[in-house]
């Protein structure tokens, strides 16, 4: 009867453990592993570490003024984020004009939902995604939060 192990790697706390990355670890231990003859099955995890901040080009706006939103999104790695969206649900007081900017060419913006639809983020990169919106009539003296958040990541 062959026994089977199961080695899972891929912990983002542990993800640069002695400066070398579990990925390349694992692989070593795998290829040790089968040289030795012993059956094992691995799951090698994707391990991606996304930084999102938002900024607004003016943040004491007139009402009606048109501002801009900038969201940057950093892969710190190790691995590329696939399946990448981003929620970004502009608040009451808020009206959408239109998308300023998209990088990368071929993201996508809903600004019913609110998900912009990313795709892949390649390991150590930045992207920046842009709105062009105004503060609505009757919002003088309002504080307005808006933030943006990872909202799926596979």
């Amino acid at each position: 009867m062959k026994s089977t192990r199961c080695l899972y790697i891929g912990n983002p706390d542990s993800r640069k453990s002695n400066g070398r990355r579990p990925k390349r670890l694992a692989i070593l231990l795998l290829a040790v592993l089968i040289l030795l003859g012993m059956g094992v099955d691995a799951v090698l995890a994707q391990v991606a570490d996304l930084q999102v901040t938002k900024t607004v080009n003016d943040s004491t706006p007139d009402e009606s003024q048109l501002i801009t939103y900038t969201i940057n999104v950093r892969n710190d790695g190790p691995d590329d984020a696939t399946g990448v969206t981003i929620l970004d649900l502009l608040p009451a007081g808020i009206s959408f004009d239109s998308i300023d900017t998209i990088q990368p060419t071929g993201a996508t913006y809903d600004p019913i939902t609110g998900i912009w639809d990313i795709g892949t983020i390649p390991e150590g990169t930045n992207y920046d995604l842009k709105l062009d919106v105004s503060p609505d009539v009757g919002t003088a003296g309002s504080t307005i939060a808006n933030t943006a958040s990872v909202s799926s990541l596979n």
